[in-house]
Protein backbone atom coordinates (compact mmCIF):
# COMPACT_ATOMS: atom_id res chain seq x y z
CA UNK A 1 0.00 0.00 0.00
CA UNK A 2 3.17 2.18 0.79
CA UNK A 3 4.67 1.32 -2.62
CA UNK A 4 1.43 2.31 -4.61
CA UNK A 5 0.96 5.62 -2.77
CA UNK A 6 4.79 6.77 -3.33
CA UNK A 7 4.11 5.65 -7.01
CA UNK A 8 1.22 7.75 -7.39
CA UNK A 9 2.48 10.60 -5.35
CA UNK A 10 5.63 11.20 -7.48
CA UNK A 11 3.68 11.17 -11.06
CA UNK A 12 1.11 13.65 -9.46
CA UNK A 13 4.27 15.75 -9.30
CA UNK A 14 5.56 15.03 -12.04
CA UNK A 15 2.35 16.25 -13.77
CA UNK A 16 2.04 19.01 -12.14
CA UNK A 17 5.42 20.09 -12.97
CA UNK A 18 5.29 19.16 -16.58
CA UNK A 19 2.29 21.37 -17.71
CA UNK A 20 4.59 24.32 -19.25
CA UNK A 21 7.52 22.13 -20.28
CA UNK A 22 8.18 18.97 -22.61
CA UNK A 23 11.14 16.99 -22.78
CA UNK A 24 11.53 14.53 -26.00
CA UNK A 25 13.74 11.80 -27.36
CA UNK A 26 13.79 10.27 -30.90
CA UNK A 27 15.96 7.24 -32.28
CA UNK A 28 15.84 5.03 -35.34
CA UNK A 29 17.50 3.96 -38.20
CA UNK A 30 19.40 6.06 -40.92
CA UNK A 31 19.50 4.43 -44.25
CA UNK A 32 22.04 6.00 -46.91
CA UNK A 33 22.32 5.41 -50.29
CA UNK A 34 25.39 7.39 -52.51
CA UNK A 35 26.25 7.48 -55.87
CA UNK A 36 29.78 8.13 -56.15
CA UNK A 37 31.21 9.57 -59.35
CA UNK A 38 34.96 10.04 -60.14
CA UNK A 39 37.09 12.47 -61.79
CA UNK A 40 36.24 10.71 -65.84
CA UNK A 41 32.16 10.27 -64.55
CA UNK A 42 32.97 6.68 -63.41
CA UNK A 43 30.64 4.65 -60.82
CA UNK A 44 31.56 2.44 -58.23
CA UNK A 45 29.14 -0.77 -59.26
CA UNK A 46 29.58 -2.56 -55.86
CA UNK A 47 29.23 0.61 -53.11
CA UNK A 48 26.09 -0.42 -50.72
CA UNK A 49 24.32 1.14 -48.15
CA UNK A 50 24.88 0.76 -44.54
CA UNK A 51 21.96 1.40 -41.23
CA UNK A 52 23.56 3.23 -39.06
CA UNK A 53 21.91 4.86 -35.76
CA UNK A 54 20.10 8.52 -35.26
CA UNK A 55 19.60 9.68 -31.91
CA UNK A 56 17.79 13.34 -30.74
CA UNK A 57 16.78 14.74 -27.60
CA UNK A 58 15.35 18.05 -26.74
CA UNK A 59 13.27 20.49 -24.55
CA UNK A 60 10.68 22.29 -25.44
CA UNK A 61 8.85 24.95 -23.38
CA UNK A 62 6.40 27.92 -24.23
CA UNK A 63 7.08 31.61 -24.34
CA UNK A 64 3.94 32.73 -23.50
CA UNK A 65 0.66 32.15 -21.48
CA UNK A 66 -1.57 31.79 -24.33
CA UNK A 67 0.10 28.56 -25.13
CA UNK A 68 0.61 29.86 -29.03
CA UNK A 69 4.09 30.08 -29.40
CA UNK A 70 6.96 27.74 -28.20
CA UNK A 71 10.87 27.56 -28.29
CA UNK A 72 12.45 24.17 -29.01
CA UNK A 73 16.00 23.44 -27.90
CA UNK A 74 17.86 20.05 -29.18
CA UNK A 75 20.74 18.02 -29.64
CA UNK A 76 20.81 15.59 -32.79
CA UNK A 77 23.40 13.14 -33.78
CA UNK A 78 22.87 11.30 -37.56
CA UNK A 79 25.60 8.55 -38.57
CA UNK A 80 25.41 8.25 -42.48
CA UNK A 81 27.71 5.23 -44.49
CA UNK A 82 28.39 2.83 -47.04
CA UNK A 83 30.70 0.08 -48.10
CA UNK A 84 32.25 -1.50 -50.92
CA UNK A 85 34.73 -3.48 -52.52
CA UNK A 86 36.53 -3.86 -55.87
CA UNK A 87 37.10 -6.85 -57.44
CA UNK A 88 39.81 -6.13 -59.55
CA UNK A 89 42.29 -4.28 -56.40
CA UNK A 90 40.97 -6.96 -54.39
CA UNK A 91 40.05 -4.85 -51.79
CA UNK A 92 37.26 -3.46 -49.01
CA UNK A 93 36.31 -0.22 -48.75
CA UNK A 94 34.07 1.91 -46.50
CA UNK A 95 32.75 5.39 -45.87
CA UNK A 96 31.90 6.29 -42.25
CA UNK A 97 30.56 9.87 -42.46
CA UNK A 98 29.49 10.30 -38.13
Amino acid sequence: MKIQFLVLSILLLFNSRSISQQLYGNGGINMSGFDYRNSQGETLANLQSVSKNHLAVGYRTRLNRGESLFINFGANISRYGAIGSDRVLNNFFEYDLD
